[in-house]
């Protein structure tokens, strides 16, 4: 096994024949691509390499066939498809956005849980200590009333998040 050393694009592709979002990598000018998951009854998305590049962590999105939707979980595998393993419980809250601290021990990620009202979710941002298997709420659910929080980054050589927060009456965000 060899981690990613050379620079290389991680990403999500839909072929319609397949019927599926499936992992992939390639040289940054498209050239060299490499299917790293092959798993038709899962949706692969929101891929991202870990800083040393032996890790690649993800949105996997089940198909539910009974029709209540759809079922999402983040997990991390080896960045060449191998030893993959969910770190969150299966949820129908929609996941999105997993991504590396700097140091790679912490993965953050947006959960967003629809609201009883229609056409609402709330978002938060949650982080998950992969030495002790714990997982945080960062953002949300004690200001749900006041704010949603969704679209964050780790601040490069740090332990901190920036994110985006959005007000729920006045729909403004900064």
């Amino acid at each position: 096994y060899h981690a990613i050393t050379e620079v290389r694009l991680v990403y999500s592709v839909y072929y319609e024949n397949e019927s599926s979002l499936d992992l992939y990598t390639s040289k940054t000018d498209g050239s060299d691509v490499k299917r790293i998951k092959l798993t038709p009854e899962i949706n692969e998305t929101s891929p991202n390499l870990s800083p040393d590049g032996t890790k690649i962590v993800y949105v996997k999105r089940f198909r539910e066939t009974n029709g209540d939707g759809q079922i999402y979980a983040i997990a991390i595998m080896d960045s060449n498809g191998e030893n993959d393993h969910e770190i969150t419980n299966r949820t129908k809250n929609v996941l999105e956005s997993p991504q590396w601290s700097p140091d790679s021990s912490y993965i953050s990620y947006a959960m967003g849980e629809t609201s009883p009202t229609p056409n609402e979710t709330y978002w938060s941002i949650h982080t998950y200590e992969l030495s002790i298997g714990e997982d945080k709420i960062v953002t949300g659910k004690p200001e749900r009333l006041l704010s949603t929080n969704r679209y964050h980054s780790w601040i490069p050589d740090s332990s901190s998040i920036i994110f985006n927060t959005r007000k729920n009456k006045t729909a403004t965000s900064g």
